[in-house]
């Protein structure tokens, strides 16, 4: 079985979703080594999906309208981007595929962190409350303090079952995993430069291996049993690869957080009228070369009752005076541009809305500055890139005669290039590494997503497009290999641009305007 890495960042999320978000050591989401589980054994268990209804996230059913879950699943996230069906056990047959509920709000721990995954937790709040279905128990004991390396738990999710193949399962998995000390986790994750949260729990098999979560199983539960009785003592957060030995699995230990959540599922909240979104969680990388961009917030009123916007904050700083200039009634949106620095690495901007009626919401804006990087024009040349494209990324990709290859050895290794004309772009793609896997994205979206594994070397079925006048390609590879001396890579070669309808004149415009989509101060 498997489970998300969401992060260091996540592609984290991995996939994360994800993810995905860099750091010195890649976080997998991350069920490997298992089995089926049998029909009506977990009643709670409940997964998030997109538009496919393919599951990215797990999530167990706490009773009420409520589902827990990972935050790197979801802090990304807009209600309307993902549905949650509870009760699934087989997401291919129409009998037990589970009932589907939209989101209605997204509760993250006020204090999670995308870097390091402190506080890896959060609570979706849905559009109804299931009938009839049992929810998951919640442990109070913690296993830090009671618990032994011969401690049996067991860990449910749909994610990936092989990671030679690379394919998620369709049918609700578990597998049983042992306990891991608190000092035997750190040590094994220090050695690659990861601190472990204080408020985290890892389990898996240290000695042989083979039994863990993967890619697809973040936010399941991972369980304990309780006078004879499953109940949920973590939540699928990261790790390295999946089910290696000398890296077992990390989860947020549920136990530290019950007064958190005793507070999100009381009855009495406030009525919530302002939800906030913003463009970013449209976009499938949070990298880009530094500079300043423009953002879009969208102020959308949920409520009954109108409201005026009184302030607008950039972390505790006011905005200016790009308020909504006109009263916000009910179902209706007011949209705000504002420009914002990425400055080279991580980068978040707390965009706080006040109303005239004294509510107060804030979402983030999370981006990744990636600072330039040398390519020489005869690298460009020989890679087929055209003389005006700039190369960024901080791990990159090196070029090799007529090859892109990733440079890095372990974790993340990220190459964009920007400043790219109109056209379209072929090339073919593979990893060398088992278990890595690449992205493509064009201007921040998702164009490939690869997992290495059944295909092999893959050639581009259709062109990708580049359709501005000046676009940014990012190449974004996660190889699971720790060991500094070995070969194994991303690799991109053939690499083809034909150049768009625009021809030789959006060459020149090009050259003499520069990075046209980027604000200046």
């Amino acid at each position: 079985m498997l489970k998300n890495i969401t992060n260091l960042l996540s592609f984290l999320c991995l996939l994360l979703l994800i993810p995905s978000a860099a750091q010195a050591s890649e976080r997998n989401p991350r069920i490997i080594g298992g089995g089926e589980a049998p029909k009506g054994a977990y009643p709670y268990m409940s997964y998030l999906s997109e538009s496919d209804g393919k599951p990215f996230c797990g999530a167990t059913y706490l009773g009420g309208n409520k589902v827990l879950t990972a935050a790197h699943c979801v802090h990304h996230l807009s209600v309307s981007d993902f549905s949650v069906t509870v009760n699934a056990l087989d997401v291919s047959s129409d009998q037990h595929a589970g009932e589907v509920f939209s989101a209605k709000h997204i509760v993250l721990h006020p204090d999670y962190n995308i870097s390091t995954s402190e506080n890896d937790i959060a609570v979706v709040i849905l559009s109804d409350s299931p009938k009839n279905i049992e929810p998951i128990k919640l442990s109070s004991d913690n296993l830090k303090h009671i618990a032994s390396e011969k401690t049996l738990l067991r860990v449910i999710g749909w994610g990936i079952t092989d990671t030679n193949i690379g394919e998620r399962s369709d049918s609700l998995q578990q597998v049983d995993v042992n306990f891991v000390s608190d000092t035997l986790c750190r040590q094994r994750f220090s050695a690659e430069g990861i601190v472990i949260p204080k408020n985290a729990i890892c389990a898996g098999d240290t000695t042989n291996g083979g039994r863990d979560a993967c890619q697809g199983d973040s936010g399941g539960p991972l369980l304990v049993k309780e006078g004879g009785k499953w109940v949920q003592t973590g939540i699928v957060s990261y790790g390295i690869g999946c089910a290696l030995a000398d890296f077992p699995g990390v989860y947020t230990n549920v136990p530290d957080y019950i007064d958190w959540l005793n507070n999100i599922y009381a009855p009495a909240q406030p009525d919530v009228n302002v939800e906030l979104s913003h463009d970013m969680q449209q976009k499938g990388s949070s990298s880009r070369p530094v500079g300043w961009y423009q953002h879009e917030v969208n102020i959308t009123n949920i409520g009954n009752s109108a409201f005026d916007i009184s302030h607008i904050n950039i972390n505790g700083q006011p905005a200016g005076q790009n308020l909504c200039q006109e009263t916000v009634y009910p179902d209706y949106q007011c949209s705000i541009s504002m420009s914002l620095k990425t400055v080279k690495g991580h980068n978040y901007f707390d965009i706080e809305v006040q109303t005239n009626t004294n509510e107060s919401q804030t979402t983030t804006i999370y981006t990744y500055g990636e600072p330039q990087t040398p390519f020489s024009k005869s690298d460009l040349i020989a890679l087929n890139l055209p003389e005006q494209v700039v190369a960024f990324g901080q791990t990159p990709w090196v070029a090799s005669g007529t090859e892109l290859k990733a440079k890095a050895a372990k974790g993340e290794s990220t190459v964009i290039f920007d400043n790219f004309p109109e056209g379209e772009l072929t090339f073919d793609i593979d990893s060398s590494d088992p278990d890595g896997f690449i992205n493509v994205f064009v201007n921040q979206k998702t164009a490939i997503r690869l997992y290495h594994g059944k295909d092999g070397w893959v050639t581009l079925n259709s062109p990708i497009k580049l359709e501005g006048e000046s676009n940014y390609v990012e190449f974004h590879y996660r190889g699971t290999d720790y060991d500094p001396n070995t070969a194994k890579t991303g690799i991109i070669r053939n690499i083809e641009f034909t150049a768009g309808s625009l021809g030789v004149f959006s060459f020149v415009l090009l050259m003499l305007f520069g990075y046209s989509r980027k604000l200046k101060k």
